[in-house]
């Protein structure tokens, strides 16, 4: 039925950009829904210090509440994520999720200088650009 067409879909999407798609979206419901506030997500190195170290993932996985703006990085996500890791990572997950964490790991070193609170809208451009440079 309909159902097992959804989930072959979800299924169908590559694991390491169905997981992060699925973080976001739960995140973005959980803060629409009012479950969570943007205030336990966002990146404050004082309260990561204090035990708080969810807020160096979830940072990058909250990009706002259910509206135009969330469902367009939905889409570069989706579209992109899913294009490199199917195409120049395809067999390679592992080198996927470095570049990955070595793109995080750089941003949230960047965002201790420059006061950043949230860095998915960053991880974004990143799997874009990485893209666009593998596709000219």
């Amino acid at each position: 039925g309909e159902m097992v067409e959804i989930e072959q879909a979800y299924f169908s999407i590559p694991v390491v950009t169905r997981i992060y798609l699925t973080l976001a979206v739960l995140t973005a419901g959980a803060v629409t829904f009012e479950f969570m506030s943007p205030l336990s997500l966002y990146l404050n190195f004082k309260l990561v210090g204090k035990g708080e170290v969810w807020r160096l993932l979830t940072c990058f996985v909250y990009f706002d509440t259910f509206s135009v703006h969330f469902f367009f990085h939905m889409h570069f996500l989706y579209f992109y994520s899913r294009r490199l890791e199917e195409h120049f990572y395809h067999r390679r997950t592992a080198r996927f999720v470095y570049m990955l964490l070595f793109g995080g790991v750089l941003m949230l070193g960047l965002a201790a200088v420059y006061d950043l609170p949230f860095l998915s809208h960053s991880l974004i451009i990143m799997i874009l650009y990485v893209w666009s440079r593998r596709n000219p």
